[in-house]
């Protein structure tokens, strides 16, 4: 199952809420997400109805301030019934780099960092891809961490990802288990 896209940016026009549950919500209307997220009531969160489906949703969240946040802590409860090969990844966005109307969000929007369980046959992890502007050759350049952390084997697993904005490292876990930071 492959959640899209959360974004940290400004909205424009085109907000149509997925459900009352879940305000601020979004559906790409790129063809690439061929199926929509539902909200679901028993656990308070989105649904991806369908395994092996792309999804598209997005949502505007409030922008951290580096000068006083100097840690970002995400969590997410992901519940999976069956993952075989697929995953549940967030993407977060600036404000530059979004389209005008989030509904026109895809694969090519540029994100600043992506997270969440990856597995597909031999492949069982936790997946952190950061997006970072090299003033130099003015081009973004993706850099993932790697660490071996499975997806969790159970069907409800808490995901988490610390980054320390002042120490310039990451940390990632499973169900509280945080092993360390990452340079």
């Amino acid at each position: 199952l492959a959640l899209a896209a959360v974004a940290a940016g400004l909205a424009a026009g085109g907000e149509v809420d997925i459900s009352p549950g879940l305000p601020g919500w979004v559906h790409s209307i790129d063809p690439m997400y061929t199926h929509r997220v539902e909200y679901e009531a028993r656990f308070g969160g989105l649904k991806l109805p369908q395994g092996g489906r792309r999804y598209g949703a997005i949502k505007k969240i409030p922008r951290v301030d580096p000068k006083t946040e100097k840690k970002i802590v995400i969590q997410f409860q992901f519940h999976q019934t069956v993952m075989s090969c697929s995953g549940g990844y967030l993407k977060f966005m600036s404000d530059d780099g979004l389209p005008d109307d989030l509904v026109e969000f895809n694969g090519e929007t540029q994100y600043s960092f992506m997270f969440g369980p990856d597995k597909c046959g031999a492949k069982d992890r936790v997946q952190f891809i950061m997006t970072l502007y090299n003033t130099r050759t003015k081009q973004h350049v993706q850099h993932e961490i790697v660490q071996n952390i499975p997806t969790s084997k159970v069907e409800e697993a808490l995901y988490t990802v610390v980054v320390d904005l002042e120490k310039e490292r990451v940390a990632i876990g499973v169900n509280g288990d945080i092993p360390g930071y990452v340079s």
